[in-house]
């Protein structure tokens, strides 16, 4: 067996979504979207789903063969029947002759100008999207122009048969390379400018292989040593990559490398080679639809694939050769250069199953079989050894120092000295045994760990996490012993501090099923799964970790490990052997991702519905239909974000990070989710953002950021609320003011009532007050009459008292009369109380010489009323009054009206021409005083004016709700 390096290739089909498997030419636009062309239309793909256009969609013609990705980020297509032009959203097609074979379109291409040169029949058209395609000749009228490309400086050159190869120079066409031994049989079929930035360029014939430079054109492959040659590219390596009938080939200055079913590519008959951003290098084939290959930073070692049967399961480094048990097929030893199968173990079947393998002391290495067999393998001999009483089912075997050796088996776990001698320390199904120390093992059961010293003497340490744990792999790492399970993922047991921890799925483990656990130079963790390997940084000190994984989707860093199938060399090499075969990694290759594909922004739906186009101002680009300027009503308010970061080789195990700026204040946690819903977002603007992150080299440059609004309901704008407000206090308002109407005609209906029980009493007491107060005085004046006719003469001293009995009693009297009248409710009326004032002035002024007069202005006011306390205290201000100016006024004339000054105000006027006085000397007494006093409590206002010759005059305005 020699060590076969094989390589990964992923193929994709119409079983992936590709439209057709016969693929002629490859691109990738400003998107970094894949496209294809087949006979059957052109695909594109976004390392997820393919989408498809065909004749139906409206491309002039199914059978494409070239495509170019402009840089307007439209697509040309070439097919056998014109040219397309898709700009996202629809197909504008052109002809370039009236003739079928003119139209049969081999080749686009776009120079620095950004000018769109076509290849059809052996003519070369300058293609315009508002002209005519224009053609362009080269050397002559009847030139037959076989490829065309522009080289690193945007420069267009073309090749014509028999004369050479051109460049395109202020419009002018000049030959820069002439072909030695040109015939119609070999021609240049494709030109190649060195991406270095030399001179040099690769001119790839019908059956060689040329490069042209400084120092003229040199054969680099003889003619014919391959057969026919249909394509070259030159990789960003350096490499030149070459299809033919022979099949798919790469040179470079060690030679040439074939690619077939041999060493893992099978694709039939190689037409499009084509190296993406990322650096993968896609594969159009003809009927096996498109391969994708990808640098692997590892060998595979083809005799262990699958296929062969030969399952790699424990491994082993002893003194710079790795030993590797297999599933069926015995011991290989790999020395760096050959593989060798170990013979000598066993014919029987059951015991080339290896299921051990362990290093002794004295570096002889110790087999464990299938069966049961035991035996050591030591140069270049293999020896049995029994091992005591144990008979099968022995789960592991741990050589000790002394010749002895630790046993674990399904009866329990045991330790057999040098002599034979056995020891039966635990009556427990026992497993996986480590080598914890110098003094003591680590031995797994299905329940606990159990530290075991060399005096047999041990602890358990048992914990839940340790319940029911399938334990696969055991090692160390610093103070952490490390348990890889099939059920509980990776366990980890800090022996300094007893505590334990988990590692699954959830904290980004690739599976639960831990099949391998080993450690590297650089304290870092290495496991083998059910879905390829992971890497772990763990920091012993801070317990800090750091999980990434090694696995692409598709090829065999993510097959499923098998069980202890792992090792770390001492060159710093990690082995891993998978149900697809054995691989070994390099850790330190140095190769590391640099470019990040852009996240793209693919749709915006509304309601979970497609916006359609004719309801916004138009589209950011017409590729993934995202409106320009949305605003959206209040009521479609649920959105969902659709993304996408379009990497080929990490697209599995990219996360994605999303915001909606105006809601959210920070990105979300990382998700491997590539959309998003905002359901019943509220009005305002907002900004959605997306990111990728790569493990390894960060976060993503190029994102989305998508602004959008959504409009306030009527009952959401401010105006509204403001309105709202208004009318709320308005009607609290309202309310208030109902409330206080109320209560004030409660108090007017509880006043009325009061004033008419107030009048009932007061005609009560009027009339009971007239009837016994006034029939008393009647009588008493009458008996004071009788008593002075019974005196007769004399008694001049009794007729003076009896005569000052009568004057007090008239006197008494008459005040009763006033507050009898004061008393009747009939007084309350203003034209009473006018009357009542006019009856007083008569009676003051009788026999005086003042002339008094009266004057009534109320009009129809003068049957309105007063309040009930109202008649009294004006009766009191004004007698008061009529009395000053019968006293002091000196005057001939007083003058008493009254009359309306508004509809709820009358004034009572009483003015005198008397002698007057002086209003700022004049000393107020008692008398002005209570006046100003009852005019208070009728809350009515009381002025007097006065000027010394000028008279005087009295002023009450009596405000008042008329009842």
């Amino acid at each position: 067996f020699l060590p076969a390096q094989k390589f990964h290739f992923q193929n994709y089909n119409v079983q992936q979504g590709l439209i057709q498997s016969q693929v002629s030419a490859i691109t990738q636009d400003p998107f970094d979207n894949l496209w294809f062309c087949t006979l059957g239309g052109i695909s594109r793909f976004d390392g997820r789903v393919f989408t498809n256009y065909s004749e139906t969609d409206g491309l002039i013609s199914n059978f494409s063969d070239a495509i170019l990705a402009g840089q307007d980020s439209t697509i040309w297509i070439g097919t056998s029947f014109g040219i397309s032009r898709f700009d996202g959203s629809r197909f504008k097609n052109f002809r370039l002759t009236e003739t079928a074979a003119g139209n049969m379109v081999r080749a686009l291409q776009e120079d620095g100008q950004h000018r769109i040169w076509a290849l059809a029949e052996g003519k070369l058209y300058q293609v315009d999207t508002s002209e005519k395609p224009r053609r362009s000749v080269v050397a002559g009228p009847e030139e037959w122009v076989t490829a065309i490309q522009p080289d690193n400086q945007g420069n267009l050159w073309a090749a014509v048969m028999n004369k050479g190869i051109f460049r395109l120079e202020n419009e002018n066409w000049k030959l820069k390379v002439s072909l030695p031994g040109s015939d119609d049989k070999a021609f240049c079929q494709k030109i190649v400018f060195n991406r270095s930035g030399s001179d040099r360029l690769y001119i790839l014939m019908s059956n060689s292989l040329l490069s042209a430079g400084p120092d003229g054109v040199r054969t680099l492959v003889p003619r014919d040593s391959l057969g026919k040659f249909t394509n070259l590219y030159q990789d960003r390596s350096g490499r030149l990559w070459l299809t033919g009938t022979r099949g798919l080939f790469q040179y470079s200055d060690s030679g040439l490398t074939a690619f077939n079913q041999g060493n893992g590519y099978e694709g039939n008959t190689t037409s499009a080679i084509f190296q993406d951003r990322e650096g993968n290098i896609w594969f159009g084939t003809n009927g096996t639809g498109i391969f994708r290959y990808s640098d692997q930073p590892f060998i595979i070692y083809d005799q262990f694939s699958a296929a062969r049967n030969m399952g790699v399961m424990p491994m082993l480094e002893n003194q710079n050769r790795i030993y590797m048990g297999t599933t069926g097929s015995g011991l290989f030893m790999y020395d760096g250069k050959n593989m060798v199968h170990v013979k000598g173990l066993s014919d029987d079947p059951a015991g080339q199953y290896i299921s051990g393998l362990f290093r002794g002391k004295e570096n002889e290495i110790f087999i464990l079989t299938g069966s049961g067999l035991f035996a050591r393998y030591q140069h270049g001999k293999m020896t049995k050894i029994p091992l005591g009483e144990l008979k099968g089912c022995i789960k592991s075997v741990l050589p000790d120092d002394q010749g002895g050796f630790w046993v674990s088996s399904c009866q329990g776990f045991f330790y057999i000295s040098s002599s034979g001698k056995t020891t039966h320390i635990l009556d427990i199904f026992s497993d996986r045994i480590f080598q914890a120390s110098k003094d003591s093992i680590l031995v797994a059961t299905g329940n606990e760990l159990y530290q075991i010293g060399t005096d047999f003497k041990y602890r358990i340490i048992n914990n839940s996490l340790l319940h029911a744990a399938n334990c696969m792999s055991l090692t160390s790492l610093g103070p952490y012993y490390l348990m890889a399970t099939s059920n509980k993922g990776l366990i980890l047991y800090n022996h300094m501090t007893g505590k334990f921890r988990q590692l699954t799925t959830k904290d980004g483990l690739n599976a639960d099923f831990i099949y391998s656990v080993v450690t590297d130079h650089k304290s870092q963790v290495w496991l083998g799964t059910g879905r390829g390997v992971n890497k772990i940084i763990l920091d012993t000190a801070t317990g800090v970790l750091q999980i990434s994984s090694l696995s692409i989707p598709g090829d065999i860093s993510s097959a499923e490990c098998n069980q202890g199938a792992a090792i770390y060399d001492d060159k710093n090499n990690l082995w891993i052997g998978t149900v697809s075969g054995l691989f070994k990694y390099f850790p330190d290759s140095g190769k590391k991702q640099t470019y990040f594909p852009p996240v793209v922004l693919q749709e915006v739906e509304v309601f979970s519905k497609e916006i359609s186009p004719d309801r916004y101002k138009g589209f950011l680009n017409n590729w993934f239909g995202i409106p320009r300027d949305l605003v959206l009503p209040h009521n479609e308010n649920h959105l969902t974000f659709s993304f996408r970061c379009p990497s080929y080789l990490h697209g599995e195990s990219l996360k994605y990070q999303y915001q909606l700026e105006g809601m959210e204040t920070s990105y979300s946690a990382l998700t491997p989710n590539h959309f998003v819903v905002y359901p019943a977002l509220p009005p305002g603007h907002y900004t959605f953002r997306a990111r990728a992150y790569m493990d390894g080299v960060g976060y993503s440059t190029d994102n989305v950021h998508f602004s959008f609004d959504i409009r306030a309901a009527f009952y959401q704008t401010l105006y509204f609320k403001f309105g709202v407000l208004v009318f709320v206090m308005g009607l609290i308002l309202w309310i208030q003011w109902m409330r206080m109407r109320m209560r004030g005609k409660r108090i007017r209906h509880i006043e009325e009532v009061k004033r008419e029980e107030n009048i009932k009493v007061r005609q009560t007491a009027s009339e009971d007050f007239h009837d016994e107060v006034g029939n008393s005085l009647t009588r008493i004046q009458v008996l004071t009459e009788v008593l002075n006719t019974k005196l007769g003469s004399g008694h001049e001293e009794e007729k003076r008292l009896i005569g000052q009995i009568k004057e007090n009693v008239s006197g008494l009297y008459q005040g009763t009369r006033d507050i009898l009248w004061a008393l009747n409710p009939e007084s309350d009326a203003i034209k009473e109380i006018g009357h009542r004032l006019e009856s007083l002035g008569i009676d003051v002024f009788q026999d005086t010489g003042i002339c008094f007069c009266f004057e009534n202005l109320l009009g129809e006011g003068e049957n309105e009323k007063l309040p009930g306390n109202y008649n009294r205290n004006i009766m009191m201000i004004f007698k008061e009054a009529m009395s000053n100016c019968l006293k002091h006024a000196q005057a001939k004339r007083v003058k008493l009206k009254i009359h309306k000054t508004g509809p709820s105000e009358i004034m009572i006027e009483l003015a005198d021409d008397g002698a007057g006085f002086n209003m700022l000397y004049i000393k107020k007494g008692h008398g002005f005083q209570n006046m100003q006093k009852r005019a208070n409590r009728i809350n009515s206002l009381f002025r007097v004016n006065s000027s010394p010759g000028e008279g005087t005059r009295y002023e009450l305005r009596i405000p008042f709700s008329p009842i």
